[in-house]
């Protein structure tokens, strides 16, 4: 078996070392279902999906399962389970609903692992296999092999960063300005630190003219295509500011910026501005990381999301379910938080990238701006 990067993963050990980097943070507590997708030569790592176990209830088991049921609909693919805890009667909960949800078909299993912490040198075991399986030696137990030299690892480390030792550190990278993530209740764009370039003053006004351009944006004709050039040509001047370190920190002038920062407060601004920012990868994760962490509410989620869709191709694709983890945690009602991480399951990174760049470029075509997407339609991202 392969992960995405074209790395072997000889045992189930290995793929275990390889988890840190896969999620961000070194998981404990944890339901981890891999999924595995046979392309006809060899299976390859797809979606990975974690799930708390403190405790967890029969319930959300299966519906993690079901989730992943989804993209196992195209055919060809199996689930490796690892139950990752110290608690040896959640350990066993776990497993046997795991082994029902194997005999009853609802759930192809290639087998389930237990582990008490992921570590290396930590012990792995196998839990069980399916009827007439014939598990090679390192299948039915093993150590863990060293996590920093795992394949997944290797950006990391190359950047100088390693994984956070939980997934509440994890989550703490996009933590408000000022407050804990928990602190926050939704509301309207606001909250940056007093004396930042984005300050309570800057957003407020920012928010102000972008529900200006925004009803422009609805309202169409000459109007809309000139609210959609201003907002679109503030996002690029920002995002291209911000690639020669002349962003968020230190800015002369942050009209561009704080125009991007009220599109993100505004659904069809931020469908507009959206494929600006998938476009700029590498710039758009510094600043929306730095954007969310100001931004409160409808602002705050959109940023969050916008993050999720650039982190992968700028490098950090292990903040990707941190981010729509928050997202879907803070804004529980934001559709396109839901339907991204439904996506997430569902699609390749770079098909739910083109598929919201699509979207985006459909504002353009629907306002009749030059150079739009001919194949657009009168749609958008979702709301």
């Amino acid at each position: 078996m392969t992960d995405s990067t074209e790395h072997t993963l000889h045992t189930p050990g290995d793929l275990i070392a390889n988890l840190p980097a896969v999620f961000g943070f070194f998981p404990e507590d944890s339901l981890v279902l891999a999924t595995f997708v046979d392309d006809g030569t060899r299976f390859a790592l797809g979606p990975v999906l974690r799930v708390d176990l403190r405790p967890v209830c029969a319930e959300a088991l299966y519906s993690a399962l079901g989730s992943l049921g989804a993209h196992r609909a195209g055919g060809g693919c199996i689930i490796a389970a690892f139950v990752i805890t110290a608690d040896a009667a959640e350990r066993d909960r776990v497993c046997e609903l795991l082994f029902s949800a194997s005999r009853a078909g609802d759930a192809e299993l290639l087998g389930c692992w237990s582990t008490e912490a992921v570590f290396a040198g930590g012990a792995y075991e196998l839990e069980f296999a399916p009827p007439g399986a014939e598990p090679l030696d390192d299948w039915y137990g093993g150590r863990i092999p060293e996590v920093v030299a795992a394949a997944a690892m290797g950006p990391l480390l190359r950047r100088g960063e390693l994984p956070e030792p939980d997934r509440k550190a994890a989550l703490e990278f996009f933590a408000p300005a000022g407050g804990e993530i928990d602190d926050v209740a939704p509301g309207s764009v606001g909250g940056a630190r007093t004396g930042s370039v984005l300050d309570a003053v800057t957003l407020r006004l920012a928010a102000e003219r972008a529900r200006g351009l925004a009803a422009a944006v609805r309202r169409g004709g000459a109007a809309g295509r000139a609210a959609f050039t201003t907002v679109v040509g503030a996002a690029e001047r920002a995002l291209t500011d911000e690639s020669q370190g002349q962003g968020l920190v230190g800015a002369a002038d942050p009209e561009d910026l704080a125009c991007l920062a009220g599109a993100l407060g505004e659904i069809h601004l931020r469908d507009a501005v959206a494929a600006t920012v998938l476009d700029h990868p590498r710039s758009a994760e510094r600043a929306l990381a730095r954007l969310s962490r100001v931004l409160t509410g409808e602002a705050r989620a959109n940023a969050l999301c916008l993050y999720s869709l650039v982190a992968g191709p700028a490098g950090h694709g292990h903040r990707v379910a941190a981010a729509l983890a928050v997202a879907r945690t803070e804004f529980p009602g934001h559709r396109l938080t839901r339907l991204l991480c439904e996506a997430q399951l569902r699609c390749s990174p770079e098909t739910v990238a083109e598929r919201v760049r699509r979207g985006s470029r459909q504002v353009a075509e629907r306002l009749g701006v030059a150079g739009a997407d001919p194949a657009g339609g009168a749609g958008g991202l979702a709301a």
